[in-house]
């Protein structure tokens, strides 16, 4: 992985001169994450510059985490630990995307179109290259349908650790279980399969996983099997499964409550990262940022921009 160190060390180098540089020409900063009320009367439905804002940063977030060693983001901040999928993969795709339908015109973090493609490409190599050095082939993982035509069925999944190069711990989480996750359960497969039957160009089947999913939302979050063990101890919400809800509903030109989009943005902290979770009261006391999250709600975003 040292191979990667001189290519990342001049890239992170040209980025941060030009922050330097450029810092004055900042937009605007990214939403408070206070509460639902605020965050809707602060700021219009679908406001083109609070979203360019919001993405700036966020694709600053995923940049600024790529390791000189590894070429990969770890799953939070400091952590030793990379997941080549999910978390690299979907921020190898938010980058490339992001980047293909939106200037950043160096904007508060001096990002171009060609860095953050020049780093969607790092990480893409880079995790073709790890999986390569553990001879693991056809990679079954259930947001392969984000850019792919796959087959619509989603099992369940496992983690694995596949080694510790470099002093990292790299680890995969493969959809290979025996039993098929019932959308009707779960409100990211829903909507996963909801792309995935709309890339297949089956409209009327897509709607119908659409909205399974979109049953779900009760005006805080997505409310499913998992949200509903969660209320064990304190009921919380998951961010990426309502970030799912927006770029599937865009993707299949379905309207959505102002609040879901409102609620998202408010999940961004300062750093431009995206909280995993949030209670009722949309409190993330308790949770971080992570690398998923964060990819996941750059894909959101930039749908609605572009939508």
């Amino acid at each position: 992985m040292s191979r990667r160190v001189g290519f990342v060390v001049v890239a992170l180098a040209i980025i941060l001169v030009l922050g330097g540089l450029t810092v004055l020409l900042s937009i605007g900063s990214s939403p408070n994450p206070t509460s639902a009320a605020s965050s809707e009367s602060s700021q219009p439905f679908k406001n083109s510059t609070v979203i360019s804002s919001s993405l700036s940063e966020a694709v600053d977030y995923l940049i600024q985490g790529v390791s000189p060693n590894a070429g990969l983001i770890p799953e939070i901040p400091t952590s030793t630990t990379y997941w080549l999928y999910s978390d690299n993969f979907l921020a190898s795709l938010a980058l490339e995307q992001s980047a293909a339908s939106h200037s950043f015109n160096l904007q508060k973090f001096a990002l171009s179109n060609s860095s953050a493609v020049t780093f969607s490409e790092l990480i893409s190599r880079s995790v073709n290259e790890d999986l390569a050095l553990f001879k693991i082939n056809n990679i079954e993982n259930q947001y392969s349908v984000l850019n792919a035509s796959e087959p619509c069925a989603f099992y369940a999944s496992q983690d694995y650790t596949l080694g510790t190069p470099d002093g990292v711990t790299l680890k995969i989480t493969i959809n290979n279980g025996t039993g098929l996750l019932p959308e009707k359960q779960y409100a990211d497969i829903a909507f996963l399969n909801a792309i995935c039957l709309h890339r297949q160009g089956n409209s009327a089947g897509a709607l119908a996983a659409y909205n399974v999913g979109k049953g779900m939302f009760h005006g805080n979050g997505l409310e499913d099997t998992v949200y509903e063990q969660s209320c064990q101890q304190t009921c919380q919400y998951q961010t990426f499964k309502l970030a799912l809800y927006i770029y599937a509903s865009e993707l299949l030109g379905q309207p959505f409550p102002e609040s879901a989009l409102s609620i998202l943005l408010s999940m961004q902290d300062s750093a431009g990262g995206f909280y995993t979770g949030y209670g009722a009261n949309l409190s993330h006391e308790g949770t971080s940022t992570n690398t998923e999250t964060t990819s996941l709600a750059v894909l959101a975003l930039n749908s609605v921009f572009t939508g």
